[in-house]
């Protein structure tokens, strides 16, 4: 989850990242806010877009 800067979190997806190789140094680093399309399976309503992070450096 990510506190925006509006102030409302978010979940979504983190990438360019293990998550095996990581752990609590991930807290209170900054973002970037995007979006990834991801495809329908057999039990959902079709293609769907979801919320990506990644690291603003």
């Amino acid at each position: 989850m990510v506190e925006l800067d509006e102030g409302p979190w978010i979940a979504g997806n983190l990438i360019d990242i293990d998550p095996d190789k990581t752990g609590m140094a991930l807290m209170g680093r900054r973002v970037k806010l995007g979006h990834k399309l991801f495809p329908g399976d057999r039990y959902s309503g079709g293609e769907a877009a979801r919320p990506l992070f990644s690291f603003e450096d």
